[in-house]
């Protein structure tokens, strides 16, 4: 847990680095890499990974998006006594519309095709794959050209298993070109904080 903290709090201090340019707008086109930690609320494990995703305009309204995510689970031991840890890995990829509101401010409409993996170790024989999707609603809003704040609430069905999770983010714009980040998850069973870079291109 200790190591975890420390690296997401390595990951934040970035957001205190000097902003050296300005924003020019809501970007749709980037790529972002970042450090996730999960907490899980029905036991007492946690898990960390690394998670890649980009975003590309294809047009004035409409956007290409990835995401592809990589999270292994602390060592534990399960109901049955069985000691191991979980990998879980996840694809997602999709489109987006975007409906201006007001000034710097976007309402985001997206849908996802979603492939996830989860995988045992130890003791844990579970190896399953499957396929699905997730449908999200989201606003951006560019609060001066170095803040932006975002907000979304997403639906996914996949593993045999429907969830709706609500989302907070935060970006600190250094460049026109690089951005620092910080986002907030809550899941039906689980807290996800994630922490990264963005390149805007």
């Amino acid at each position: 847990m200790h190591r975890k903290h420390t690296r997401l709090a390595a990951c934040l201090a970035i957001l205190l680095l000097p902003v050296a340019g300005l924003a020019q707008g809501l970007e749709y086109s980037y790529l972002q890499f970042a450090y996730v930690s999960e907490d899980y609320d029905d036991r007492e494990v946690d898990a960390d990974g690394v998670a890649v995703s980009g975003s590309a305009l294809l047009a004035d309204r409409f956007y290409a998006t990835v995401a592809v995510s990589q999270v292994e689970t602390d060592k534990y031991t399960n109901l049955s006594s069985e000691k191991g840890a979980e990998e879980r890995g996840s694809l997602a990829l999709g489109l987006g519309f975007r409906q201006p509101l007001a000034k710097n401010t976007d309402l985001t409409l997206e849908a996802a095709f979603l492939r996830g993996k989860e995988k045992g170790q130890g003791d844990f024989t579970l190896d399953e794959t499957d396929n699905g999707y997730s449908a999200s609603i989201g606003v951006r809003h560019l609060v001066s050209q170095q803040f932006e704040l975002g907000a979304d609430i997403s639906h996914q069905d996949i593993f045999a298993d429907s969830q709706t999770s609500f989302g907070v983010n935060a970006l600190v714009h250094l460049s026109a070109h690089f951005s620092a980040g910080l986002g907030y998850t809550l899941h039906n069973d689980a807290d996800r904080w994630q922490a990264g870079m963005r390149i805007n291109f």
